[in-house]
């Protein structure tokens, strides 16, 4: 006796995950909205965690738009978040052309003052 895969079983378990990783990221995207420096950390510790895990998740947040969010973290006074916040900005640009050429968060980086951090470290 052989057993086979179940199809239909396996493609609504793959939506499943879709849904959450999008649910997520729509979570992540109103954390770094937040004047808390605990909410965005959070939410940047999720974004490292959802890259990690599929590759397809730097797409998404290209089209949520959510790098800008990540940039605007930059202009918090906590140092920690905003190493973090630069972080995440490498980690999604690194292999994602559509963010690395993305003049508009070029712009913002470093008006955020992304640059200063960068030559720092």
């Amino acid at each position: 006796m052989t057993l086979s895969p179940n199809s239909p079983f396996r493609v609504l378990i793959e939506e499943w995950q879709e849904l959450n990783y999008s649910n997520r990221i729509l979570r992540v995207k109103e954390m770094l909205k937040s004047d808390e420096d605990y909410q965005q950390c959070t939410a940047l510790n999720e974004l490292i965690e959802l890259c990690k895990k599929r590759k397809a998740i730097k797409d998404w947040i290209a089209k949520e738009q959510i790098l800008v969010d990540v940039v605007k973290v930059l202009e918090c006074s906590n140092r920690d978040v905003k190493h973090q916040s630069l972080s995440i900005v490498y980690t999604i640009a690194k292999e994602n052309k559509k963010n690395k050429d993305d003049r508009k968060i070029k712009m913002m980086l470093i008006e955020a003052g992304g640059r200063s951090l960068l030559v720092s470290r």
